[in-house]
């Protein structure tokens, strides 16, 4: 018999997972703290996503149990949250978990007291431990409930003293050796052989590449071979979906080989920009290969009518994980034929299977011409029977059962493919990459914002969720990026707008700093500043970047002051780790030597198409080749010609309207 729960009116694809459970689940809100503190019972936060492949494990071992749902029942009350849903409630309850046990993941589960304050928690608990721990919990609060508070009150101390202090910005911005030393600092942290971080799991960190492709004309060739290296590695690796494109989340391997299977939309949107980055900087036509290969997989998977993507697909089908992704031997030698023993070589089939009983993960196991020269065939014709192969795998697996898709449509995800798609388009020239992300973010500004003109959390559902920091900063960045792409004065204006909201939501005078969620929830949680990037960028370094393009095309000193006050008050947090100081060192480029170009006149990008291999990749580049109400234009426009504006260290050289003048000026820059 199925038990429709509270969570049966819910929106979420992950709430609506354990719809049917015998657990009585509450979702995030006024409710089910009520009802906690008029009982007096202990709380379960129970936090995860639609395509975590541990938090089915868990809900199908526990969560279905009538055994285990009926001591929940009775002795707590239980919370079900979707992490994408509520990102804050998330880290708060996560830096508990992980400040009692040094590590966190999801499932996340963390008890409260009956305000919500955290007491103690965990991920993934089997069955007999998770009722071993629930009862032993409940035992200590029933009978001695003043240590459990005193537990509480510890651990609330604890996260305090993690949070950035007030008045503990250092004195100075960051300067460009200091970047080039943190950046080569780095280097302690770094797998050299395969790429990523040493160690397992395997996450690809999207944002600690940014500062050496900003950089890679001033690094090391020990450092630009590292990027390069690590981005093949990943993209030959079976973490790599080598018939759709897309990455998963992690590998479970140091190797990028077997991979955790849910693809997530967050981590493939910031690796397009990464792989198309890398194309600019080293010429390498591959890495744009790759980078529409991912793009690909969203357009045909994840992708709704309006152009905007969903978050997630499934790590799990036919009740087992991975099922939808390997192959057993006999089966591709059957789909195959003749096909079959180049595929073979080049993808590292083997009959025992190179994962699990018998099931292969696809590879890259040899290069096409060492399968050529193993088969004593021309490489062009081992190439086009392989990309036959793959053609034919693709079409029989999606015969296959496919991964759930978790359908959320989410404004901070979204508006980062809305970016990188600009990154692919900079990097291909194909202008269908442009107009898919002006068609993107046309969709996020008529479906993005509430009633009272504040943005949504999550679009296309009747369930109104405000929007946190995230979801401001990936959107202001998206449109500032828009802005210095197409240089339509509506994308700056709009930016501007964004981060001004942001500035009254989420602003922290005395830290200077933003703070990552909104004040409306049902208990008080400590404020979070999210400073280190994960495997998302830090949402501070980002409007530190946006506030600094800004602040120079509005001619605003408040915004340029503001981006400067962010890294101070970040920096010393960022000296610590700088692997996960990726944005921020991306965002300081040029801060202490800024150099800004702007070009304005009716030839303006006839202009800049002839000195855009000069203009350093650190600097501020504007266009105009209309008239615009913009600060910047208004101040430099002159009818019927075209002037170009070398500017160093906010001194700008005398303005001259011919190309080769505007290419001497800029061979003189100290940054060339």
């Amino acid at each position: 018999m199925q038990h429709i729960n509270r969570l049966g009116s819910e929106k979420s694809p992950y709430l609506l997972q354990h719809a049917n459970q015998p657990v009585n689940w509450f979702p995030w809100g006024t409710e089910a703290f009520e009802y906690a503190r008029e009982h007096n019972k202990l709380v379960l936060v129970s936090i995860g996503y639609a395509a975590c492949h541990w938090c089915h494990v868990m809900a199908h071992e526990s969560f279905d149990d009538t055994e285990v749902a009926d001591f929940m029942n009775s002795h707590l009350v239980a919370i079900k949250v979707d992490r994408e849903e509520h990102p804050d409630v998330d880290q708060f309850y996560m830096d508990a978990v992980q400040l009692l046990n040094g590590q966190g993941g999801w499932p996340l589960n963390c008890f409260a007291l009956p305000d919500g304050t955290p007491i103690f928690g965990g991920t993934y608990f089997p069955k007999d431990r998770w009722l071993n721990v629930m009862q032993s919990l409940v035992r200590t609060y029933n009978q001695q409930s003043h240590q459990v508070k005193n537990l509480a009150e510890e651990l609330q101390k604890g996260m305090k003293r993690q949070l950035p202090q007030a008045g503990a910005a250092l004195p100075d911005d960051f300067t460009k050796d200091e970047v080039l030393e943190l950046i080569k600092s780095m280097k302690a942290y770094l797998d050299f052989d395969r790429g990523g971080i040493t160690g397992a799991p395997k996450f690809p960190l999207p944002s600690m590449y940014l500062p050496i492709i900003t950089y890679y004309k001033d690094l090391p060739e020990e450092l630009t071979h590292y990027l390069k290296n690590a981005l093949v590695s990943m993209a030959t690796g079976g973490i790599y979906d080598h018939l759709e494109g897309g990455f998963a989340r992690y590998s479970v391997d140091d190797k990028w080989f077997v991979p955790h299977f849910e693809k997530m939309l967050y981590d493939n949107t910031q690796l397009i920009s990464i792989y198309s980055q890398t194309t600019e900087v080293t010429r390498i036509p591959y890495f744009a290969h790759v980078a529409e290969h991912i793009y690909g997989f969203l357009k045909n998977n994840l992708t709704h009518e309006s152009g905007l993507c969903y978050a997630s697909m499934d790590a799990d089908s036919e009740g087992e994980e991975g099922a939808y992704y390997v192959w057993e031997q006999e089966e591709l030698e059957e789909i195959l034929g003749e096909l079959f023993p180049a595929f073979k070589l080049r993808y590292g089939i083997t009959r025992s299977g190179n994962w699990d009983a018998g099931k292969n993960i696809l590879h890259i196991a040899k290069s096409t011409t060492d399968v050529a020269k193993d088969r004593k065939r021309a490489r062009q014709a081992v190439h086009l029977q392989l990309q036959h192969s793959l053609d034919v795998l693709k079409n029989v697996r999606r015969k296959r059962e496919t991964p759930a898709v978790d359908t959320k449509i989410l404004t901070a995800w979204n508006a980062l493919l809305c970016a990188a798609l600009i990154d692919l388009y900079q990097a291909t020239r194909n202008a269908t990459y442009l107009e898919d992300s002006k068609k993107m973010m046309k969709s996020l500004m008529q479906e993005g914002y509430t009633s009272n003109k504040t943005l949504k959390r999550t679009l296309f559902s009747p369930k109104i969720l405000a929007g946190n920091l995230e979801d401001y900063a990936y959107l202001s960045y998206a449109l500032t990026r828009l802005y210095e792409t197409t240089f339509d004065p509506i994308y700056a204006t709009k930016a501007r707008e964004v981060v001004q909201q942001a500035n009254e939501l989420f602003w922290d005078t005395d830290r200077k700093l933003f703070k990552l969620g909104h004040d409306e929830h049902p208990v008080a949680l400590m404020p979070f500043y999210p400073v280190n990037d994960n495997v998302m960028p830090s949402a501070n370094a980002v409007l530190s970047y946006v506030l600094k393009v800004l602040g120079f095309v509005f001619e605003e000193a408040e915004f340029t002051s503001r981006s400067a006050s962010m890294r101070r008050a970040a920096k010393k947090q960022l000296l610590k780790i700088p692997v996960y100081s990726g944005f921020w060192l991306f965002a300081a480029s040029g801060t202490d030597m800024p150099s800004e170009v702007a070009i304005v006149g009716p030839e303006a990008e006839l202009f800049y198409k002839k000195l855009q291999n000069t203009i350093p990749r650190t600097a501020t580049v504007l266009i105009a080749s209309k008239k615009q109400s913009i600060p910047w234009v208004q101040n430099r426009w002159e009818d019927d010609v075209t002037r170009v504006f070398v500017c160093y260290t906010g001194h700008c050289s005398h303005p001259v309207n011919h190309v080769d003048k505007a290419l001497e000026q800029l061979q003189n820059l100290p940054d060339k």
